[in-house]
């Protein structure tokens, strides 16, 4: 095989391969509507459920 041969073929495995990862389904998060429930806390909020989450670990751990 000639290198003009082997470069076509190189060429259209590579294409092969970019139409295959083009063609799958991606499972990209839902920007408009994103799942985190707590986006429209205010910083008090916030840090009153740190202060719990941070007291709840140390009970836990016996700290």
């Amino acid at each position: 095989m000639s290198d003009t041969q082997n470069n076509i073929t190189a060429a259209a495995r590579i294409e092969r391969i970019i139409r295959f990862f083009k063609s799958l389904k991606v499972n990209t998060p839902d920007c408009e509507n994103p799942d985190d429930p707590g986006r429209d806390k205010t910083e008090a909020e916030y840090q009153q459920e740190q202060s719990r989450w941070l007291a709840e670990i140390k009970r836990k751990c016996g700290s």
